[in-house]
């Protein structure tokens, strides 16, 4: 049978059709997707539900890069980062080994840390660099200003860490506020220095394949939004995506490893540029070498083999994950607009 020997059918034939079936119950609310307030979506969306979608600047022009989570103190790693790993990530800069200058490098650093960036300008390696803000944001901003005036040479210098204790929307307005913040000093005589280039985000991930992937698309649209209001060349904005701590626990070793292979696919297909997997490092019962090796393999599985990254946008033209990327980036940036006038 093929599909032609289907008769035509509308949506609300369809919708008509469930009723029936339900017998009278509600089913109101199997007809949307809502995954958080204020975000609502048909559940079954078809081209009856097409809208003038605001395009997203789709060319790839950063490679996906697989990267590892590093603990210095595990004795197996040296080995495991030799085959196949484009860069590592650390939480301090004095743990940047000499001889990795051939690897990139991501560090996250506490504020009260800042003082330790003057050792990067001697180090032969590069990468990215996302400075956590404290609890006093003037503080921060006042420290985060020398990077802005004068950024270290081979670094990605103004990270924006996207907490992740916000749902999406907060997360994407609170990523656009931040981005803004470093734009609008580069109009400053003495910041004419700032490459859009350093500037970065680090988006933490939820258990939602749907709300990851659209947010990550929702990021690029609300950068791209930024980039021309400041009319600025339309860059890739380069992206970390990072899951929680998994919280191992060994009955649930394969569960988690499925949910860090769905996580890692939803960051590729969103456009991340990295993927960091957090926690399957402390695998019980099972050595350092064998943990890193997963979260190293699932990336070169999804890389090398399924070619996930070799398609710029693999969700485009889906009407559902198009209507949800529209919904995400309208509300986020609506919000962003609101503070902004305040």
């Amino acid at each position: 049978m093929t599909f032609n020997e289907f008769p035509p059918t509308s949506k609300s034939d369809w919708l008509n059709d469930v009723k029936k079936l339900s017998k009278g119950a509600d089913v109101a609310h199997l007809l949307h997707y809502e995954p958080i307030p204020g975000v609502k979506v048909p559940a079954y969306s078809t081209c009856e539900d097409a809208f003038e979608k605001v395009e997203i600047v789709t060319e790839k022009q950063l490679p996906f890069k697989v990267c590892l989570p590093i603990d210095l103190n595990h004795k197996d790693w040296a080995e495991v980062i030799h085959s196949g790993v484009d860069s590592i990530a650390l939480n301090d800069v004095l743990l940047i080994p000499e001889w990795l200058h051939f690897k990139e490098v991501h560090v996250r650093m506490e504020e009260s840390e800042i003082q330790k960036l003057s050792l990067l300008e001697h180090q032969q390696a590069g990468g990215s660099i996302c400075i956590k803000p404290g609890k006093d944001w003037d503080d921060y901003l006042s420290k985060i200003t020398p990077l802005v005036n004068k950024p270290i040479s081979g670094w990605r210098n103004l990270g924006i860490d996207i907490p992740a204790d916000k749902n999406e929307v907060e997360q994407l307005e609170f990523a656009f506020s931040m981005a803004n913040l470093f734009l609008r000093a580069r109009e400053k005589p003495d910041t004419n220095s700032l490459r859009t280039e350093d500037i970065f985000f680090r988006m933490p991930l939820g258990s939602d394949f749907y709300m990851n992937l659209a947010k990550l698309r929702a990021l690029k649209q609300g950068w791209y939004n930024l980039m021309s209001a400041y009319y600025l060349p339309m860059t890739e904005p380069f992206i970390i995506a990072e899951t929680p701590n998994m919280n191992v626990l060994e009955k649930e070793m394969e569960q988690n490893l499925i949910v860090s292979t769905t996580l890692a696919f939803a960051a590729i297909s969103g456009g991340a540029s990295l993927f960091l997997i957090n926690g399957l490092e402390t695998l019980n019962n099972q050595s350092p070498d064998f943990a890193l090796r997963m979260v190293r393999n699932i990336q070169l599985i999804l890389k090398e083999e399924s070619f996930t990254d070799s398609v710029s946008d693999p969700s485009k033209g889906s009407y559902f994950i198009e209507n949800l990327t529209k919904e995400l980036a309208e509300k986020a940036w609506e919000k962003f607009i609101e503070k902004q006038t305040d």
